[in-house]
């Protein structure tokens, strides 16, 4: 294999998977070296594009080398890796990394997740139930690649101001996400005031009312991975169970399903659970058992990160 020669090395796989990393094996024995080399990901084998570039290898002798991407591919059928500077390199194998892609229907995908642009205005409580009914959430974005990257999306199709997926419903200057999280990453252009945040056509964030309509990106962060009957919503798996039964009693049932009794720890959790119960009565994971009037989470007896207590309520201890 001459130095000046750029070959390639393609496979197909049988359908969509989630690709991680490659590996890698010279052959026969000897010392294959790799000045760099391209992969590249494609779902229709004929466009493709480009992942990542790995530079400086060296594979000796019949050893595997494997490579991981800094950032997976969601989705992807078909790879080819482009090999830059190639010398002693008499063949080389390939094997792909990758596991079952999970995309929802309509979700595309990129970095680490799968997105859907959503060209529909609505508050920032009907965008975050819709983006769950689809099998996602709004959009979380966690670094500045993320971020150039929904950006793009959007001036793909119409540059128009978008809602992301963090608010301070819950605690005025601490922004979280659907899933309770603080957002270690933020993008604000000035120091915010309102609860909810758009992204300008620039990247740069600003915030606004959490009833302005806006258009927004739903994300995926694999797909319904969640057990048989069971709906993902944001971060979690939910299971309305058609039950009349004690508090205990659902306790054991949610454990025999696999799960627990719900455990609400912020107000996104409480929207989606919501959207779950559909106006019917659901224990959720809080007690006064220890104390009562304080009421703790259960099993664990912590403190509530959250509460949505209505008008007057708790006002029945005794029960």
């Amino acid at each position: 294999m001459a130095s000046d020669e750029s070959p390639e090395i393609q496979v197909a796989l049988l359908e969509e998977f989630k690709i991680f990393g490659i590996r890698l094996q010279a052959c026969p024995d000897g010392t294959c070296s790799i000045s760099s080399f391209v992969l590249s990901y494609s779902e229709d084998n004929e466009h493709y594009i480009e992942s990542e570039t790995f530079g400086d290898i060296s594979l000796s002798g019949n050893d595997f080398q494997d490579f991981l991407l800094e950032e997976s591919i969601a989705k992807a059928q078909f790879i080819k890796l482009r090999v830059r500077n190639a010398e002693g390199c008499v063949g080389l194998r390939m094997e792909v990394l990758a596991e079952r892609s999970n995309c929802p229907d309509g979700f595309h995908p990129k970095l680490r997740s799968c997105y859907r642009y959503v060209k529909t205005s609505l508050p920032y409580a009907d965008a975050q139930q819709l983006c769950n009914r689809k099998g996602g959430y709004l959009v979380e974005i966690f670094n500045e690649k993320e971020n150039d990257y929904v950006r793009e999306l959007s001036q793909k199709v119409d540059g128009s101001d978008i809602f992301l997926g963090i608010s301070s419903a819950f605690s005025e200057g601490h922004w979280i996400n659907e899933h309770g999280s603080a957002n270690g990453f933020l993008n604000f252009n000035a120091d915010p005031s309102e609860r909810c945040a758009r992204m300008l056509w620039d990247g740069k964030w600003a915030d606004n009312a959490c009833d302005w309509s806006l258009n927004f990106v739903c994300e995926s962060g694999g797909g319904n991975d969640c057990p048989e009957d069971w709906l993902r919503l944001g971060g979690g798996c939910y299971k309305l169970v058609d039950e009349q039964l004690t508090f205990f009693d659902a306790v054991v049932r949610c454990q025999d399903l696999g799960g627990h009794v719900v455990d609400i720890t912020s107000v996104y959790e409480n929207t989606a659970v919501a959207a779950v119960v559909s106006g019917e009565k659901a224990w959720i994971a809080v007690t006064d058992l220890l104390d009562e009037g304080r009421f703790l989470s259960y099993p664990n007896q912590q403190p509530l990160s959250f509460t949505g207590w209505n008008g007057h309520e708790p006002n029945d201890w005794e029960r």
